[in-house]
């Protein structure tokens, strides 16, 4: 039996029966710490002034888990990527779960969890939320140990963390690391297959609470991409697809993290350009955000099967541009589409005539051509200042412009 002696906004004090008094969160569901390494060999720290101290402390990006309501029940994995974007503006293809313990046993009752991340793409500024105000470090592996003592003689703290975090990349002068072998933690739930997907509850019900309810017949187009930025194009094709395919709605899915390492703008100004961009079909289109809570990179394969595994009778077409065709072979799993869901290509102009390929059964679209026009040439005239007349829907023009999306060069 514990005794509360005080509670705050964001702590608790509690005593126990043999009055031994300790600290712990008020929301909570534990502390994550990222260790980030580049592909050149440079590790990522953050130093922010902690007024407990009173001093700037060198810190690795961490955070909390499910602090608030709006990431209640998320996985560690995912708060931790979430913390790493928001702390340093990097985003990771891969997070590699290194060790776990009590953050200050005879203090407080919080648990650390520690990964790895890697494969780094910068694509955002970083430096925390509005309460925060960090500085990004970014270091070579061989010079840390020098960058960390001129640190400590102009007065900054170092976290004991930031060493636990250099003993795993094996740059201590004491420890080397020779062999971890350690599973991964229980929250993290691989889904890679079409059926039998081993999804936790947790995850099941979040992806549940995103998903729409689907219409009689369960007849859904299925239409990813990264939509940096969305365009007439895009709304054209989908315009198209409801008007002449077997589906009743259409689902807009954009991409988490891409397989391939395409940069983008964070994913949640992409889901609001998204929503403007397809604003004008109706309620038949859906701005669907399953991307977020599935594992990372973002696979079109792992996604139809978390679509079968969360809403039964489900019947997907995928809708994908002639100009996705050649890199269906580098997909992770192309052989299970057919399995997981009808797909149909739609030819574009300037690409050239599609035959149906033996390797995988498609549907190709006799309608018309989608025009020749893309994301990434948009993006390149805005900052280039060249005109984009008659590309983007005024929604959309007015969203990036007021947000500064794609900076001029």
């Amino acid at each position: 039996m514990t005794e509360i002696l005080a509670e705050g906004k964001y702590l608790r004090l509690r005593k126990n029966s043999k009055g031994w008094e300790f600290a712990e969160r008020v929301n909570p569901d534990g502390a994550v710490a990222i260790v980030p390494l580049t592909d050149d060999n440079k590790v990522i720290l953050i130093e922010q002034y902690r007024p407990p101290v009173g001093a700037t402390v060198i810190e690795f990006p961490a955070g909390l888990v499910g602090d608030t309501a709006e990431f209640a029940g998320e996985l560690l994995e995912v708060a931790a990527e979430r913390e790493l974007l928001e702390e340093t503006g990097y985003a990771a293809s891969q997070m590699e779960y290194l060790t776990d313990g009590p953050a200050s046993a005879g203090m407080s009752s919080e648990r650390v969890t520690f990964f790895k991340a890697s494969n780094l793409r910068r694509v955002a500024e970083g430096g925390g939320d509005e309460s925060e105000d960090i500085d990004i470090h970014e270091v070579d592996l061989s010079d840390v140990t020098a960058f960390l003592e001129a640190a400590k003689k102009r007065g900054a703290e170092i976290d004991p963390k930031v060493y636990a975090g250099l003993y795993f990349l094996g740059a201590t002068d004491s420890h080397r690391r020779q062999s971890v072998d350690i599973s991964l933690p229980k929250s993290t739930q691989r889904i890679d297959s079409p059926g039998g997907l081993p999804l936790g509850d947790e995850l099941l019900a979040k992806i549940d609470a995103t998903l729409p309810s689907l219409p009689e017949g369960g007849r859904v187009g299925i239409l990813g991409g990264t939509f940096n930025p969305p365009h007439v194009g895009h709304a054209l094709l989908a315009h198209a697809m409801l008007a002449t395919e077997a589906i009743d709605e259409l689902w807009i899915i954009p991409v988490y993290k891409h397989p391939f390492g395409k940069g983008t703008v964070d994913f949640e100004l992409r889901v609001e350009l998204c929503k403007r961009a397809f604003s004008k079909l109706g309620d038949k289109v859906r701005i669907v955000e399953i991307e977020r809570d599935l594992p990372k990179p973002s696979y079109t394969v792992q996604t139809l099967s978390a679509l079968h595994a969360v809403r039964p009778g489900i019947a997907p077409t995928l809708i994908i541009g002639s100009d996705i065709v050649p890199e269906l072979p580098r997909w992770n799993e192309p052989e299970k589409l057919p399995i997981l869901s009808d797909v149909i290509v739609v030819p574009r102009q300037g690409a050239p005539l599609l035959k149906n390929p033996d390797t995988i059964d498609l549907k190709i679209y006799k309608g018309f051509r989608l025009p020749n026009v893309s994301s990434s040439a948009i993006k390149s005239a805005i900052q280039s200042g060249d005109s984009i007349d008659g590309l983007l829907d005024t929604n959309v023009l007015e969203f990036i412009q007021e947000h500064n999306l794609y900076p001029r060069h």
